[in-house]
């Protein structure tokens, strides 16, 4: 099996006021992840103009999720522990559009456009994770920042050339990955302090 899975089908095209919404150059890196209830797990991808898309978990505990923006929506839906696997389907359809090994530790890569786009840790001290293409850099990376008792995510874009489409998907699909990550690590914290209590 090879590290990563190509898309079996392609990325829907946006009409033209869609790709104006989501023009890289109109994103000037201020992009976030914004939660709206962490404990619902609905989150909100705004920029300087307001709202661009939702992302919602089916419930509290749930690696379910729906992204939605400008006309495109996606079902991720994480599996298994030891061997995970990340699906992606259109809403309504039991066909997937992509299934994406990953690695223990949360990494994967996938291949659009005939380019293999790596999700992996950019920065381990500072919590940073990113989309980094293979051979000329293009990122999508994100950065949890503490707000209260919340985290957002700054998102910075460099991705000159990608097309709209393949960025929106991989901005969902990437904060789709950054919550789970931050679930993750607060589950094995919880372990850890559970544990450390009874010992």
């Amino acid at each position: 099996m090879r590290p990563w899975q190509e898309m079996t089908q392609p990325l829907p095209a946006l009409d033209a006021a869609q790709r104006g919404r989501t023009d890289i150059g109109d994103m000037n890196n201020s992009l976030k992840l914004v939660p709206l209830s962490w404990i619902e797990r609905r989150f909100l991808l705004v920029d300087g103009n307001g709202e661009i898309g939702r992302l919602e978990f089916e419930r509290a505990l749930s690696t379910r999720a729906r992204g939605a923006a400008g006309g495109q929506e996606w079902i991720f839906e994480r599996n298994g522990i030891l061997h995970p696997v990340l699906t992606v389907r259109a809403p309504g359809d039991a066909a997937e559009l992509l299934v994406i090994p990953m690695t223990f530790g949360g990494g994967c890569a996938i291949t659009l456009e005939e380019r293999i786009w790596r999700w992996k840790t950019a920065n381990i001290l500072r919590g940073e994770l990113a989309w980094i293409r293979d051979g000329d850099g293009a990122q999508i990376l994100y950065r949890p920042k503490m707000n209260g008792f919340t985290t957002e995510h700054q998102i910075e874009i460099a991705a000159n050339g990608v097309p709209a489409e393949t960025v929106r998907f991989l901005l969902f699909l990437g904060a789709y990955l950054a919550v789970q990550a931050c679930t993750d690590t607060a589950a094995v914290t919880a372990v850890l302090l559970a544990t450390a209590a009874v010992g």
